[in-house]
């Protein structure tokens, strides 16, 4: 992707300048409670990959629509219902998918949407709808 690397390079820095620390989690399936007794049932097992991500309200998309008369300004994009979160596809040995989960400090968001970029055969940037 030689002729993108510069591009893909300034995104990756801004998003982890701008934005936050992250955790991508991934359901695993089930695992017993314990293995040498598995009739006390299973537990749910995940795996946490660690990331960035810059987030956006969802209902803005410009400065228009920022300036728009009647838009509350009291409400900070994690309170809106909507939320749009950009991550950097580098480190993720994965594609985000929409049944995974997007874990930003307390809060645990779920993917609705899961979009990459590819401006070849591989992804460098995902665009995710959350929702709380």
């Amino acid at each position: 992707m030689g002729e993108y690397d510069s591009a893909i390079a300034i995104a990756q820095r801004l998003i982890q300048t701008k934005g936050r620390a992250v955790s991508i989690r991934r359901d695993l399936g089930t695992t017993p409670v314990d293995a040498a007794k598995p009739w006390l049932g299973t537990q749910p097992s995940t795996s946490d990959t660690a990331t960035f991500a810059a987030f956006f309200d969802a209902r803005i998309t410009g400065l228009l629509a920022r300036l728009a008369p009647g838009r509350d300004l009291e409400r900070t994009p994690f309170e809106a219902e909507g939320v749009v979160a950009l991550v950097p596809a580098s480190g993720l040995s994965f594609a985000i998918e929409p049944e995974m989960k997007l874990v930003d400090g307390p809060t645990v968001w779920h993917i609705t949407s899961a979009e990459a970029i590819r401006p070849g055969l591989d992804a460098v940037l995902y665009v995710l709808e959350l929702r709380k």
